[in-house]
């Protein structure tokens, strides 16, 4: 239980920070960053909430989600590689503990 409350601080205190200005309409690989980090906080909120469980569908595209942003992150702006990055750093972390 400590690990998924590490995680839920710390998506908090990501979510807490304003999206990185000049990239609302910015895409990467054809998917467009505010979309990118939607859905990726979709699948963080849903590792948070069934403590752990992060099933088919929903693993399959946070692997896909974090393997894009792990591709595209030096084609951003300094303050937006920062955000992009902590983003990638909690998915992966949830990647990693993930349960079926």
């Amino acid at each position: 239980m400590e690990l998924q409350e590490n995680i839920s601080s710390q998506w908090l205190i990501h979510e807490s920070k304003p999206f990185p200005a000049g990239c609302r309409n910015k895409k990467i690989a054809d998917t467009n960053l505010t979309l990118l980090e939607s859905d990726i906080a979709a699948n963080i909120l849903t590792f948070i909430n069934t403590n752990g469980k992060l099933v088919g569908r929903r693993r399959a595209e946070l692997e896909c989600q974090v393997e894009l942003l792990t591709d595209s992150i030096l084609d951003l702006t300094e303050e937006a590689r920062s955000y992009f990055d902590e983003l990638r750093e909690i998915a992966s972390i949830v990647l990693t503990n993930s349960n079926d």
